[in-house]
């Protein structure tokens, strides 16, 4: 990606060292954007020393400002890159500065207004809980879920990430439990930012503090240049949550 940079004037300032000056803007899958509404969360300037040595400095501002202005640093050339992250410290969009720049003692130099071009990717698919005609339902045909949890991780990482999720007309949130999803309703996380993933269904049984009773190994999916349908996800039966030795009816899953 080709960028242009709005290069303002340097200023000074008093004291030996000197700061970087920042502004940017945000443009949202090609179209102009507000930080809220693309989720960006914070921006970060990182200046690293052109000459070697020294070690990189990176400074983090609230996106929605706008603009943003380092602590002092030495005087010198830097290589200067910068970045957009979401609320959950995931990377958005990254750009490197071309050239170096050169800071004077007790100088604010202005690096213009840098334009990021944030994408979001989104996330469909449908579930079925062991293989059942339905996934709510009872009897011999139902698995009889009553709740269900999406989780997004960072691929290889155990932590879940919020996104907001759709589920038919329902409005929702991964990390979260939602009411029990038939397999023919497609099921939609918005607002990812491209990279890998793991993906991890569970359904419950029993009102309140439910037992997982099934629960899908960690799922890898990779968001590129567009929208990902997983189509079907097979959720097998879990009973690890069940007592040892328990006899139905008495046992949580069965």
């Amino acid at each position: 990606m080709i960028l242009g940079l709005l290069v303002g004037a340097a200023v000074s300032c008093s004291g030996k060292d000197g700061q970087l000056r920042a502004a940017w803007t945000l443009t949202l899958n090609g179209s102009p954007s507000t930080c809220a509404n693309a989720g960006a969360a914070k921006v970060e300037l990182v200046a690293t020393p052109a000459g070697g040595g020294d070690a990189a400095q990176a400074f983090r501002f609230g996106c929605s400002a706008g603009s943003g202005t380092t602590n002092g640093l030495a005087p010198g050339a830097y290589d200067v890159s910068m970045a957009v992250y979401d609320a959950h410290d995931q990377p958005m969009v990254a750009v490197r500065l071309p050239g170096t720049r050169e800071l004077g003692e007790g100088q604010v130099l202005d690096l213009g207004v840098i334009p990021f071009d944030v994408e979001v990717r989104t996330l469909a698919f449908a579930v079925n809980f062991g293989g059942a005609i339905n996934n709510c339902g009872g009897g011999a045909t139902g698995a009889a879920v009553t709740n269900e949890q999406i989780v997004i991780a960072p691929a290889g990482e155990a932590r879940c990430l919020a996104y907001a999720l759709q589920a038919g007309t329902v409005q929702a949130q991964t990390c979260q439990e939602l009411a029990c999803q038939e397999p023919q309703v497609k099921l939609s996380v918005f607002g990812l930012p491209p990279g890998s993933y793991d993906l991890t269904v569970l359904g419950y049984k029993g009102s309140g503090a439910g037992y997982v009773c099934y629960l899908t190994p960690p799922v890898r999916v990779t968001l590129g240049v567009a929208d990902v349908d997983l189509g079907v996800i097979s959720v097998p039966y879990d009973v690890s949550m069940d007592i040892t030795g328990c006899a139905a009816p008495g046992c949580h899953c069965q």
